[in-house]
């Protein structure tokens, strides 16, 4: 059963601005593994993009927003075994997760040229 359902879309040259004049935000956005992801890309600001809304867009499925303790670097972007982009969750996301009894999460990213959505589905 569907229990929550986000979207988000996001401009990739805002990304690459904030990035690259904040000094630590890349850090405070993403994990290890999301930044050496993306860096490797030949575009790698349209995927940190496709990154920064998969998070906002699982958010607004769990229905919480940035509140409530949760983390950016709690909400993982990962390839799944089919290589399909996954989410992973951990920290308090993890724990609001399991609170609300979610156990499957579907991801979907698109990353054109200067915009970046993803869309997230939690079933129970």
């Amino acid at each position: 059963m569907i229990v929550g359902i986000g979207i988000d879309s996001i401009e990739v040259p805002r990304v690459a601005r904030q990035l690259e004049e904040q000094a630590g935000l890349m850090e405070q956005l993403f994990t290890a593994a999301e930044i050496a992801h993306c860096a490797g890309q030949r575009h790698p600001e349209r995927h940190f993009a496709a990154r920064f809304a998969a998070k906002e867009a699982y958010l607004k499925a769990l229905g919480t927003g940035w509140r409530g303790g949760i983390r950016f670097s709690d909400i993982e972007v990962i390839s799944g075994d089919s290589g399909a982009p996954d989410l992973a969750v951990t920290g308090e996301a993890r724990r609001q997760t399991d609170r609300r009894g979610i156990i499957r999460c579907r991801l979907a990213l698109s990353v054109p040229t200067t915009t970046a959505a993803a869309m997230v589905i939690l079933e129970k």
